[in-house]
């Protein structure tokens, strides 16, 4: 089955409004379970990259405003990311940047060669 370039944005631009919307908590929580099928050292990776959002950036500030407002400063997903690689990046980086856009809120395409050492199909899967 083939699926258009359209339909695949498409799709991700749905399912991006839910995943956004989950909050970093949950996210996290998603992520970790992930972690279980992963190899010990990209199962590290995905923690760093739980653990440096939940510490840089999960956190909504308040910012009273000089007339008694009260703003927010909080960082939110804004759409769907690219992770491309070649045979020789390794599978830690790979993970490494897919974790980083979904604990951010973000949702993830990802663009591997068909002789990477693991599929798209199953590290999806995985996920």
């Amino acid at each position: 089955m083939t699926i258009s370039i359209q339909a695949m944005v498409d799709n991700s631009s749905a399912a991006w409004e839910g995943w956004n919307g989950l909050g970093y908590e949950a996210r996290i929580q998603i992520l970790g379970r992930w972690t279980e099928e992963l190899a010990p050292e990209l199962r590290a990776m995905v923690e760093f990259q739980s653990r440096n959002a939940a510490e840089h950036v999960a956190e909504t500030l308040l910012m009273p405003g000089p007339t008694g407002e009260t703003n927010e400063l909080y960082c939110a997903g804004r759409g769907s990311f690219i992770v491309a690689a070649d045979v020789e990046t390794s599978l830690v980086a790979v993970a490494g940047q897919i974790a980083a856009a979904l604990v951010t809120g973000n949702t993830v395409f990802v663009c591997l060669p068909s002789d990477f050492a693991l599929s798209a199909g199953e590290l999806v899967a995985q996920l």
